[in-house]
């Protein structure tokens, strides 16, 4: 396996999982403190967006253009749905950037749990994804 870009994978999901933590924190407090929740979605939003930036760039992009067909194809598959999932992201950061969760905090704890939950998924399969891809016997010619 490529040991460095798996090194640079797994630190980028670390610091997202542990991101993830903070906000689950947040969501599970008695009392949701909207400015910490504000600042703790922000910087997700920034992890997550260095993540996304690294997997297409490192992995994805070089693989679609370089890889065998069946590895493009994976590859360009993985990137689809990186940015669908992104999307679906910056919908749920733009509606409670915009609205804020002051009277809303129950809906937000929902919603936010639902993207925590949707996020581990993702970095789940991402990650068994990437290392099927980056596998010793991918580079066996």
């Amino acid at each position: 396996m490529n040991t460095g870009i798996l090194a640079q994978l797994y630190a980028h999901q670390t610091d997202i999982k542990a991101g993830m933590a903070e906000t689950q924190t947040l969501l599970t407090a008695d009392t949701i403190d909207a400015l910490a929740t504000a600042h703790a979605r922000w910087k997700l939003t920034r992890l997550l967006t260095g993540y996304q930036m690294f997997k297409h760039q490192r992995i994805f992009d070089p693989l679609t253009r370089h890889g065998a067909p069946e590895d493009s194809r994976i590859a360009q598959r993985m990137k689809i749905d990186c940015v669908a999932l992104g999307e679906t992201f910056r919908v749920y950061l733009g509606r409670w950037t915009a609205s804020g969760i002051e009277g809303h905090e129950a809906e937000y704890r929902r919603d936010a749990s639902g993207m925590m939950a949707m996020l581990h998924r993702h970095i789940l399969r991402e990650r068994s994804g990437i290392e099927a891809l980056l596998a010793p016997e991918k580079r066996v010619a």
